[in-house]
């Protein structure tokens, strides 16, 4: 329950609207644009609150990070215009503020009906998984400067690039030293002028970059501006990012190619003659070609998208790769025409395993491994408007940003045959909510034991299946409409007993065994081989 949010409510509604997040060791402040500030104060398992302007103060008996996150996730729920700033920052590293703070953000953004508006962030408090987890759910076309703090650049600019929706970015990057490392990705923002429009870049340390030998690394690109100062390099992209202003930077061939390319009515021709991994290659070409694709909304025909995690003999040996999270992570997307492709997803650790046959690229992501995954899953299937098989593997929280996703589309994606490996219930749960067509799932368990399904059982697309398999738990159900039900086993104990006390059978000794229910309409398959059993209705 919100403790301080009266004091403050009216700020939900107020326009032109500053916000400022003080996260310190034993206190956290919220700073309003006109100098107003309510403090939150730790004290000996209690928490002290007051707002020095209006001489307001009031005690409470919780600790001083959820009595805080309560007060501002109303806000955040509450706020009905746009945010001229909201900053977030902390003078210590403090893991459990971070992500109680982080948990009550996302799940307030989440909450909302539509997103939050807000024209310029920083987040110092929260790491880039989050950081990035984050603007996903704030409003895009809102947003226009951004403040990463030793980040991975090139991380970020992929993020942004895919995410910002043509709505050109102020970003700042403030980093350790400006070196070549933390410069060559501004290479690759001056490949995206349709996304950023300036480029600000703060060092620690003193620039010792001069600007002849910064304009001779970047080339052959041409800014419209740059600034160089100690410890600043300020670069602005070109104004307009149109055909005009491209030319400086383009060869002839180039720029005539974009002028085809960047033509909707002749791309619309051109994708009706090309299959889906032609068109993701083509996307990368420039940002107004893939600008140009994504307007037209084409229609991909992916027929299975596979999301697979296998441990190699190689990897079982490699302590660097003990962490379930750390694996590598395969994409296979196999297309109605039957052309297929699989992406390997590997952290920089498992670089050296790379030589499988069946593998076509290969992606490094370091610590960001689950985000690129889900990212290109989005990008490839954003315009799909159904697939017939859908497979994924718990990992990490990969579901639930899966779910994300998902969640955000216009209508919701068609899948016949759902296939999981989970953990738990809610692994299921951030996924077939948001998906519908479902004739067919197969679910199988990490962690052996019953696997609890109460609020599965009450979804629409689970009562329609067709056909469950249940693999590595004990489970039951009830669907109307269930016409196969399968039951895995690690080790099936049977006797003779078990023959005799069911109605006649047909059976081929140690490998299977079929009971018939005329009046129920019901075959009971019992393999005994491979330890598992069948039921299955028939006419």
């Amino acid at each position: 329950m919100p403790i301080a949010y009266q004091w403050f409510s009216k700020h939900a509604k107020s326009e032109q609207e500053e916000m400022i997040i003080q996260v310190k060791l034993n206190s956290i402040h919220i700073i309003f644009s006109k100098q107003s500030t309510i403090k939150y104060d730790s004290s000996a398992g209690s928490t002290k609150v007051q707002w020095k302007e209006k001489n307001l103060k009031l005690k409470v008996k919780r600790k001083m990070t959820e009595v805080f996150c309560e007060d501002f996730r109303e806000f955040l729920v509450n706020r009905k215009t746009i945010l001229n700033s909201l900053t977030v920052s902390h003078t210590f590293n403090g893991e459990d503020h971070r992500n109680q703070v982080f948990k009550c953000m996302k799940s307030a953004l989440k909450a909302r009906s539509d997103r939050l508006q807000v024209k310029t962030i920083q987040f110092d408090l929260f790491g880039q998984k989050q950081f990035i987890s984050l603007i996903q759910l704030l409003n895009p076309e809102d947003l226009a400067h951004i403040c990463f703090t030793k980040t991975d650049i090139d991380e970020a600019i992929y993020f942004l690039s895919s995410w910002n929706e043509r709505c050109r970015l102020n970003v700042i990057f403030k980093v350790d030293n400006p070196s070549i490392e933390n410069l060559s990705p501004v290479k690759k923002i001056l490949g995206y002028p349709s996304t950023f429009n300036q480029v600000q870049m703060f060092f620690e340390e003193n620039n010792d970059w001069n600007k002849e030998k910064l304009i001779s690394f970047l080339k052959p690109s041409k800014l419209h501006s740059s600034i160089f100062k100690r410890k600043c390099i300020e670069f602005n992209l070109s104004e307009d990012a149109d055909l005009p202003e491209l030319t400086d930077r383009l060869s002839l061939q180039d720029v005539r190619s974009l002028e085809v390319f960047a033509n909707p009515l002749l791309m619309k021709k051109v994708l009706k003659g090309i299959d889906f991994f032609d068109i993701q290659c083509l996307r990368k070409v420039s940002g107004d070609i893939r600008y140009c694709i994504d307007s037209l909304k084409p229609d991909l025909y992916i027929k299975e998208y596979i999301i697979r995690q296998e441990k190699s003999d190689t990897d079982k040996c490699s302590n660097a790769l003990s962490s379930k999270e750390n694996l590598p992570l395969d994409t296979f997307i196999i297309l109605e025409n039957e052309s297929k492709k699989c992406v390997r997803y590997r952290g920089r650790v498992s670089q050296g395993y790379e030589d499988d046959w069946h593998v076509d690229a290969f992606v490094s992501c370091d610590d960001h491994l689950i985000e690129r995954v889900v990212s290109d899953f989005k990008t490839n299937t954003e315009h799909q408007k159904s697939i017939k098989k859908l497979s994924l593997t718990s990992n990490g929280n990969m579901l639930e940003l899966i779910g994300d996703v998902l969640k955000s589309r216009d209508n919701p994606l068609g899948v016949k045959q759902l296939t999981m490996i989970i953990n738990n219930e809610s692994d299921i749960m951030n996924i077939l909510p948001y998906i519908h067509s479902v004739e067919s799932i197969e679910i199988s368990c990490d962690s052996k034991g019953y696997l609890d399904l109460t609020e599965v059982l009450n979804l629409n697309q689970f009562t329609n299946v067709r056909c469950l398999k249940v693999m590595n738990s004990t489970n039951v159900v009830k669907c109307e409409d269930l016409h196969e039900f399968i039951i895995d086993y690690e080790n099936l104990l049977i006797d003779d007993s078990l023959y005799t006390s069911m109605p006649p059978y047909y059976r081929q000794p140690n490998e299977y065994a079929i009971w018939y229910f005329p009046e129920e309409s019901l075959r009971i398959v019992l393999n005994e081989e491979h330890d598992f059993i069948y039921f299955c209705c028939f006419p």
